[in-house]
């Protein structure tokens, strides 16, 4: 997520990259400030390799595949960006016949919680965490690593991390 953030901040004017994680009500709650989905982002996020990034080495996530870690840790995820809110969920093909590759195949949806904003976030993804007790342990230690943040490919970015309000 924060490359996609990276990425989409690169192709924007703002003077800053405004990431905003916050964990509430069993969700993991992503914010950023980078350029809002268009309906080629939409398409690639759907896929694999088929991103809006295409071939171009210089965004971290060229290959279309880095969203897709979300699912290590949810089988719920709503994504609400400009004019798009749509949801990639397991549970609601539990009832077909043959298996669906839900991973890959958008529902329309609205968000699922409410958030207080305090910026201007083009972008939210609500990930319904299936063990949110691990999470700020590893997103403070994520953030901590030096070699993490070299990764980053902007020159300026803010990156908040709220637990439960605190």
């Amino acid at each position: 997520l924060i490359q996609n953030a990276v990425d989409s901040y690169v192709d924007t004017a703002e003077d800053s990259l405004d990431i905003r994680m916050e964990l509430r009500d069993g969700y993991l709650v992503f914010m950023h400030n980078g350029k809002a989905f268009s309906d080629r982002d939409v398409e690639g996020i759907c896929g694999i390799g088929n991103g809006s990034k295409g071939n171009d080495a210089k965004k971290i996530g060229y290959k279309g595949i880095g969203f897709k870690s979300v699912f290590v840790h949810s089988n719920d995820v709503v994504i609400s960006s400009g004019e798009h809110c749509f949801r990639f969920s397991e549970r609601e093909w539990d009832n077909y016949e043959h298996k669906m590759p839900w991973q890959i195949i958008p529902i329309l949806a609205t968000s699922p919680i409410s958030i207080n904003e305090c910026g201007n976030y083009n972008v939210i993804t609500y990930i319904k965490l299936k063990d949110a007790d691990s999470i700020p342990d590893t997103i403070s230690t994520l953030l901590s690593d030096s070699q993490f943040l070299l990764f980053l490919q902007c020159k300026n970015a803010v990156i908040t991390f709220i637990n439960n309000n605190d």
